[in-house]
């Protein structure tokens, strides 16, 4: 790995993950209707309580989704650590006549900042599940919530992203097979051939360069940078937080429920929500409500070891490379293969068809296989989540979600 931090990636490659044109007033509306969405709807956050509030985001970019915020009258703090980002946040927010609205902008990261306020709000997209002491710097992010506040961030999930990984085995195999460095412009070509008419039907933000890059070779989209529900809703809970809402929304846990049963603990409500996974395991694979079963133990722990191994397989030195070390598991493959979800059996077909031409040596054969897994070509998984939670005053133990 050529990069010690997602940061020196970016920077030394003067590259935006997240390019969002701003140039039109209809862009302009476009960027606000998904946001409103995605905090309102999704989140369960109003924006309009955020008017006069104090709102800190970390790791803002360039500013486009806290142009967002800033429409709704919150007063920002902005920390981001990528100078080079900074002249297009200063120039959009003067653009759109927000630029009363920044409190502090700091040229930092999470590590290095610090400061005894508190806030209604705080942002983390994009970032955190990439650092190494990212436990230790979630307990820093709940300490900046004013007691009852509410903080988001995201997260690359490691079940959710199990399809793109998979994609980016394809791409990182073919690349082997072909003598390509799998990140110069001929492993983009390939990438454009492979999945630039499958990607040009889905409703993404980027354009495909942007994706290769920041997903297919970006030695950060691996299992060590990867989180998952499993692993973050105990986290929430020794941090005296509950679990507000997520995107996807993917739990039927308080579907159908009376509001007056407040009768779960966070602790168990954090429980429940983690048998509520398990039930929603094919739509995290899949990225589609399924009628599939929930998954065992078994089969999760098989998907998690697989991302291992895609992982390793990846961003070693191309000559440590060893294919033999990547099998599709046999849980995993009974657990598709015989499900009543005719999709999750068309998937399970496709993984066992790609996979058995991955172990071959012939590059046509692999592409031929990708491009015959029609049911895995139309699948993206859940590979990016949001998660808002709620830092409970001291003393409180009952989840008030």
């Amino acid at each position: 790995m050529d990069s010690d931090s997602l940061l020196e990636f970016y920077q030394t490659r003067h590259f935006n993950p997240v390019p969002i044109a701003l140039d039109t007033d209809e862009k302009w509306q476009l960027q606000l209707a998904k946001r409103r969405n995605l905090y309102q709807r999704h989140l369960g956050i109003p924006l309009a309580l955020l008017k006069g509030q104090p709102v800190i985001e970390f790791g803002c970019n360039s500013g486009e989704n806290a142009l967002v915020l800033a429409h709704a009258g919150a007063r920002l703090t902005l920390v981001e650590p990528n100078d080079q980002v900074l002249p297009r946040l200063r120039t959009l927010f003067e653009h759109f006549h927000l630029g009363r609205q920044i409190t502090a902008l700091h040229n930092q990261d999470l590590n290095s900042f610090s400061s005894s306020e508190t806030y209604s709000l705080v942002v983390a997209e994009g970032f955190l599940y990439t650092l190494p002491n990212r436990e230790e710097l979630l307990g820093k992010l709940v300490r900046l919530i004013t007691p009852g506040g509410l903080m988001t961030m995201t997260f690359n999930d490691r079940y959710g992203g199990f399809i793109e990984l998979t994609k980016r085995l394809v791409l990182f195999r073919a690349c082997e097979l072909g003598g390509i460095d799998p990140e110069s412009p001929e492993s983009l070509a390939l990438a454009e051939r492979l999945f630039g008419e499958d990607l040009a039907k889905v409703n993404a933000s980027r354009p495909l360069e942007a994706w290769w890059k920041d997903m297919l070779v970006c030695p950060f989209y691996s299992a060590a940078y990867l989180w998952s529900y499993l692993e973050l809703f105990p986290l929430f809970d020794q941090l005296g937080c509950g679990i507000h809402s997520t995107s996807p929304r993917w739990s039927l846990l308080d579907h159908y429920r009376w509001y007056k049963d407040v009768a779960r603990t966070r602790a168990e409500h954090h429980q429940a929500l983690l048998a509520e996974f398990r039930r929603a395991f094919p739509f995290f694979l899949t990225g589609r409500p399924s009628s599939g079963g929930p998954a065992s133990e078994t089969v999760i722990g098989a998907v998690a070891a697989l991302t291992d191994q895609i992982s390793a397989y990846s961003i070693g030195a191309a000559s440590a490379r060893d294919i033999t070390q990547v099998s599709y598991p046999q849980p995993l493959e009974d657990y598709l293969c015989t499900s009543a979800d005719p999709t999750l059996r068309a998937l399970g077909d496709d993984f066992g068809a790609v996979y058995r031409a991955l172990a071959g040596s012939n590059l046509q054969e692999l592409a031929g296989a990708y491009q015959a897994a029609d049911c895995l070509r139309s699948h993206w998984g859940t590979p990016c989540h949001y998660i808002s939670a709620v830092r409970h005053p001291i003393g409180e133990s009952a989840w008030d979600g």
